[in-house]
């Protein structure tokens, strides 16, 4: 590889705002990067996450509405020593090829200067003899090639590109990859190059940034310390491995950009509080199919990344009602009762798992080794319970604390030895090369049992729409049962999955439907349910549950329900 020198560009908290109908919209927030002179460097990420938006800021087309962009040390505040390639063909059809190169070239140099540059390019990227043709006597391959000879024959200091390759088909996008590689290594330029495409990305990159989404930021830098970049090079298992890590992130990305969040709720509505987790999709399908409207129930889902934020918002008085896990339900009414349980929705069944490098044989091999966890999740205690079961102490094990999506990730990227998650992010990380499942709530039944939590004031208040939301929980349950192709594809979109991967997952969870909550609620089973939780919340921080089971629990809206 080449040898850094200093950086030849700095984008420092890098903002930008719009201002829409619905008020501002924040596209790209706190943005900073480095990059080194004669460095190669892409950002990928998802549609929509701003790569645009941030394109145009570095070239000096759009002002950004905080930060600033330093190229070579001064900042840019319009256009000027940067160069551009777009992915849409920019070429002026009224001008031969040679002309169009010209275009570029500074006007202070002689006419014979400004031809002897551009023949010099245009053979640089192998269009020695198609001086003469016009665009339209050119393939897009060709075309692109002119753009990136027009960009370099002005000698820029930075070489910018926007999804260059994007409307190539395959082949002819292979071989722009190779063509790019070799300029890059000539001339030695500083390129940023911006795309989707996550193996173009590595292949031709030192250096890849990962964008997140709602608001676009980096979410992870990965260095890309390859071998001879040719084509065989993304068969290894080197490159397939950065892809993985790269692909896990982006997808955890675009499974948050599903989500609606809490913003702006509709007025009045009952706000049901909901977070990506296949359990929780009934609610996303029976939003879909408007079955709230039928039923005559203003209700807005709202979504969230984590559980924490979830159960603030529903302690604060910011959501109405919550799904969650039993032992949660507990956590919320540690102090004073102020909610109750009014129905069972699901029962996870392989959903939750702890998934580790294959080396890890069982529980008390886990000693020593780093665990990324969501604190304070249903996967936390589920963590503990497993450890207090296999007599592992928790100060023997180093437990990392990410959010889910990215506890995934770290796993894939070998920065931690053990993950606990839940889908989607399970059945993703357990295809790593290096991983296994060691344990599931497939194995471990008696935890991590959802029910539906309702604030007390909103009982006492609109007791017949909750009726109707629970209706409508059993009529969404009943509809994926009949109309299952249907269903999956609705919630597989709503959660931002492919079908394929949704179908894998939802099989890891029990929807509980009318005449299984009326079991339920009557069974020795959920009995020991609540005493399980009890004890794990004991476990987990010696938390003592001052309410008893039929203090929590509402039975009288089960049987309610059409």
């Amino acid at each position: 590889m080449l040898k850094k020198l200093d950086k030849m560009l700095e984008i420092k908290n890098i903002s930008h705002t719009f201002q829409t109908g619905r008020g501002k919209l924040d596209v790209i927030k706190d943005i900073s990067l480095s990059i080194q002179d004669k460095q190669f460097t892409s950002i990928v990420g998802t549609s929509g996450c701003g790569k645009t938006t941030l394109f145009k800021i570095i070239s000096g087309l759009l002002k950004p509405t905080q930060g600033k962009i330093i190229l070579d040390g001064k900042e840019i505040t319009k256009p000027g020593e940067i160069g551009l390639v777009f992915q849409h063909y920019t070429l002026f059809p009224w001008q031969n090829v040679l002309q169009n190169v010209i275009f570029g070239i500074d006007d202070k140099k002689s006419v014979k200067e400004k031809e002897q540059i551009a023949k010099k390019y245009l053979g640089l990227v192998g269009l020695s003899g198609f001086e003469k043709n016009y665009p339209h006597e050119l393939s897009g391959g060709m075309q692109q090639r002119v753009a990136i000879a027009r960009a370099l024959a002005n000698n820029p200091k930075i070489l910018l590109m926007d999804e260059p390759f994007g409307a190539l088909d395959t082949q002819t996008r292979s071989l722009m990859q190779e063509l790019l590689l070799n300029i890059w290594k000539k001339e030695k330029k500083t390129i940023l190059f911006i795309t989707h495409d996550i193996d173009e990305a590595l292949f031709l990159s030192e250096k890849v940034y990962v964008m997140g989404t709602r608001p676009g930021r980096i979410k992870d830098l990965v260095n890309v310390n390859l071998k001879k970049r040719n084509f065989d090079l993304k068969f290894s298992d080197e490159f397939l491995n950065l892809k993985r890590h790269i692909s896990y992130v982006i997808r955890g990305e675009s499974i948050k950009a599903a989500q609606i969040g809490l913003q702006n709720p509709r007025e009045n509505a009952i706000k049901i509080s909901t977070l990506p987790w296949p359990g929780y999709a009934p609610f996303y399908l029976a939003e879909a199919k408007e079955m709230f409207e039928k039923e005559g129930v203003n209700v807005e889902i709202l979504s969230t990344e984590n559980d924490t934020d979830r159960i603030s918002s529903f302690l604060e008085g910011r959501t109405d009602v919550i799904p969650l896990t039993l032992e949660m339900a507990w956590l919320c009414n540690q102090t004073k009762l102020n909610s109750h349980v009014i129905l069972v929705i699901n029962h996870s069944r392989g959903g939750d798992g702890l998934v580790v490098n294959k080396e890890i044989k069982n529980v008390k091999d886990l000693v020593g080794k780093k665990i990324a966890v969501e604190f304070d999740s249903p996967v936390h205690l589920f963590l503990v319970y497993l450890l207090n079961k296999h007599r592992t102490p928790l100060n023997k094990v180093q437990l990392v604390n990410m959010k889910c999506a990215d506890s995934g990730a770290a796993f894939i990227s070998g920065k931690v030895d053990a993950a606990m998650l839940w889908e989607p992010y399970l059945t993703h990380a357990a295809k790593s090369k290096h991983a296994k499942l060691l344990v599931t709530t497939k194995e471990e039944p008696k935890v991590l049992l959802d029910v539906l939590l309702v604030r007390k004031e909103l009982i006492q208040k609109r007791r017949q729409d909750i009726t109707k939301i629970i209706n409508v929980w059993y009529k969404s349950v009943d509809y994926i049962k009949r109309n299952r192709t249907d269903s999956l594809t609705v919630m597989a979109n709503k959660l931002g999955l492919t079908v394929s991967e949704f179908s894998e997952q939802i099989n890891k969870v029990k929807f509980m439907n009318k005449n299984e909550n009326i079991k339920m609620m009557n069974s020795k089973l959920l009995i020991e349910f609540f005493n399980n939780s009890r004890k794990l919340l004991s476990d987990y921080k010696n938390i003592k549950i001052k309410s008893s089971m039929s203090e929590l629990l509402d039975k009288s809206f089960v049987r309610k329900g059409k």
